[in-house]
């Protein structure tokens, strides 16, 4: 990236020189030169902040991975019935099996939903 980077300056210090003393056709010839070397770094600092995302992403995957296997196995050994993550949404990091009660929930939800929608047809 450094030499990229200096390659524009280079561009642009000999533009600023020959903007005088060329003709104009050479001095948009230059601008071209310089616009596509920033086309360039533009698209070679994106691609490494891609990259940089995609590899901490996948660091971050494995951590978090070993970090769940670890709370799972700890709240199974130590007989514990559920273990919060301490973060802003309270994430359950292991629960006991027989505490999720999704189901339970999602089913009287909807016999609701069917008794309110019920009325109104």
């Amino acid at each position: 990236m450094g030499a990229l980077s200096t390659e524009i300056q280079n561009s642009i210090k000999l533009y600023e020189k020959t903007l005088g003393t060329k003709g104009s056709q050479e001095a948009a010839d230059v601008r071209k030169q310089i616009n596509y070397k920033k086309q360039e770094l533009a698209q070679y600092q994106k691609a490494i902040q891609e990259k940089a995302a995609d590899e901490n992403s996948k660091l971050m995957g494995s951590v978090v991975a070993q970090i769940n296997g670890f709370l799972t196995r700890y709240g199974k050994e130590h007989n514990y019935k559920m273990i919060l993550i301490a973060n802003s949404s309270g994430t359950i990091a292991y629960a006991k099996d027989g505490l999720d009660i999704t189901n339970v929930v999602l089913e009287e939800l909807n016999n609701e939903y069917k008794s309110e929608n019920a009325g109104s047809k």
